[in-house]
């Protein structure tokens, strides 16, 4: 192929993100906003065997995760599973495939913005409903929009920001509890009926 989009099709992408931003992305894209809404409702159903299901589901996302990484180093292309189910099967499943990656990725920001007014409420019930609810989504989502439209490099340094802000608190209470756990001990610890392990998955891989 010949032309400007060959030329713009071999230009070498910029590398501006950086190791920490790489880590910083990967990092938010495992940990969501899920992991400060799901473990009280885990509590509630699994009780003290709650903690034990993020490591058993999470061995099983990397049944999904380490192919996904192989078939990622074949390429040196922007677009990711469409890109390698383009190359597989052909450009209609790839358009599938495409479509499924964008809707899953508007309802993950819906409910990950879900999580926060949930948590805002707490603090001003008046943001619950109604235009007050209405005002912050769209604040949410314009500032958001804001981060990445000031530039590549603007929003690395706003996504390593909001990544301390996730993880501190992730790791002082994971500190407090083994703390007062390992003094009082964690109680009695049940083993789910298989009927409990269907909801169970579907939690706990929403996490990831």
């Amino acid at each position: 192929m010949t032309g400007p989009a060959a030329t713009q099709q071999d230009e070498p992408l910029k590398r501006d993100i950086g190791l920490l931003g790489s880590a910083m992305l990967v990092l938010n894209g495992i940990v969501g906003a899920s992991i400060f809404a799901l473990p009280g409702t885990l509590l509630a159903d699994f009780g003290a065997f709650s903690p034990f299901l993020f490591p058993v589901f999470g061995l099983l996302v990397l049944l999904i995760a380490l192919p996904l990484g192989e078939a990622a180093s074949y390429f040196d292309r922007t677009g990711g599973p469409v890109v390698y189910t383009r190359e597989a099967f052909g450009p209609f499943i790839s358009f599938q495939v495409g479509w499924c990656y964008y809707i899953a990725r508007f309802t993950a920001f819906a409910a990950s913005t879900t999580v926060f007014i949930s948590y805002a409420t707490a603090l001003n019930p008046g943001l619950s409903e109604g235009a007050p609810r209405a005002v912050l989504i769209v604040a949410i989502t314009a500032a958001l929009a804001i981060i990445n439209i000031v530039g590549v490099k603007r929003a690395v340094r706003a996504l390593d920001a909001i990544s301390v802000l996730k993880i501190a608190p992730l790791v002082i209470f994971a500190l407090l509890g083994a703390a007062f756990y390992g003094a009082h001990g964690v109680g009695p610890i049940e083993l789910p009926a298989m009927s409990q392990v269907e909801r169970a998955s579907l939690l706990v891989l929403y996490a990831f």
